[in-house]
């Protein structure tokens, strides 16, 4: 009796661990994508959920890792984001400061 109770815990704690860990391991994907141009650059974040990027509920800075927020300004552009000024607004080497239309897609 007692072995089977420590099995259940066992097997409880191992499926919740599972089912915790599998919610945070979304990958947001951003694709930035010049108006002019038909180059795209994707970033990958690993950080952020996908609950995070609710247009409704994103109404704030959020911080996707020490150096870089990410701020949506719904009334410029649906989907314009500016990286943190200390990162010069660039992303390996590429300036972010020309693109005009910022899309991201969550990738589960």
């Amino acid at each position: 009796m007692r072995f089977r109770l420590y099995t259940a815990v066992f097997l409880f704690s191992i499926l919740l661990i599972l089912l915790l860990s599998s919610c945070q391991n979304k990958e947001v994907v951003l694709t930035i994508q010049n108006e002019s141009s038909d180059v795209c650059n994707s970033i990958k974040i690993k950080k952020a959920t996908a609950s995070d990027w609710g247009l409704e509920e994103l109404d704030s800075d959020l911080d996707i890792n020490e150096s870089t927020t990410i701020i949506l300004d719904k009334e410029i552009y649906d989907f314009w984001m500016i990286f943190n000024a200390s990162e010069d607004a660039t992303y390996k080497d590429v300036d972010l400061t020309s693109f005009d239309i910022y899309k991201f897609n969550i990738k589960d």
